[in-house]
């Protein structure tokens, strides 16, 4: 099996540093790295350019949008597709206008990576002082930097066509997500066939980082469950 790992806004590799031992004992692991594009089509078809011929996609938050593309792009080369703490709704107006306005604000100061007030709005309730998660999610945006976190500002987040989906989906979401919704979760649910939602406890939006063990724990169930392990 190989998995297809696909980050979220401004995060890289080390996203999944708490489950890729687990990931890798299942099979090849794939990383999908964001190229400068701001469509997520053609953000899907890099990452298709360099992916193995059969995948799981895993993909978190902005990831999830690339995730299904890929998916309606090349629906006979996926095996799997697990979407975590992510959305099909588009950005309301007010949200693109405060992304273009972050973006040249970043354009014409120094870039130190996302605020610490923005960080936190992504944590669970108990892990809004935990400075070291704080500073594992600040320093994932610097190394990017601030050409990445203007062009990813920039990505309108628009669906694919949807299609009939002959591969198993699971959707993770968190209950105490401040970001995304639980009730956005349950509407994936409904765009596509052999579909199921997962709820983890104890995260906020970063589940990976947040609970990497309930996060692993889920995946490999359903894997067993859908017949792919």
């Amino acid at each position: 099996m190989n998995f297809l790992l696909i980050p979220g806004f401004m995060t890289d590799e080390r996203l999944w540093k708490d489950i890729i031992e687990d990931l890798s004992s299942l099979g090849d692991v794939f990383h999908g790295r964001m190229s400068n594009n701001t469509a997520l089509k053609k953000l899907a078809l890099d990452i298709i350019e360099n992916a193995p011929s059969r995948f799981t996609l895993i993909g978190f938050s902005l990831g999830g949008y690339v995730a299904r593309w890929i998916a309606s792009l090349v629906p006979d080369r996926v095996e799997a597709m697990i979407l975590i703490a992510t959305s099909n709704l588009p950005d309301a107006t007010t949200q693109l206008q405060q992304k273009q306005t972050n973006a040249k604000m970043a354009g014409m100061n120094t870039y130190g990576g996302l605020s610490t007030a923005a960080i936190r709005s992504s944590l669970h309730q108990s892990n809004k002082k935990n400075n070291e998660l704080i500073e594992v999610i600040r320093s994932m945006s610097i190394s990017l930097g601030t050409e990445t976190f203007i062009q990813q500002s920039q990505i309108e987040r628009n669906n694919p066509t949807l299609f009939t989906n002959k591969f198993p989906v699971l959707v993770i979401a968190s209950a105490c997500d401040e970001l995304r919704t639980v009730a956005e979760s349950e509407a994936l649910i409904s765009d596509y066939l052999n579909s199921e939602l997962c709820i983890i406890e104890q995260a906020g939006h970063m589940i990976p980082l947040e609970n990497s063990k309930e996060l692993m724990l889920s995946i490999r169930k359903w894997l067993e469950k859908s017949s792919l392990l």
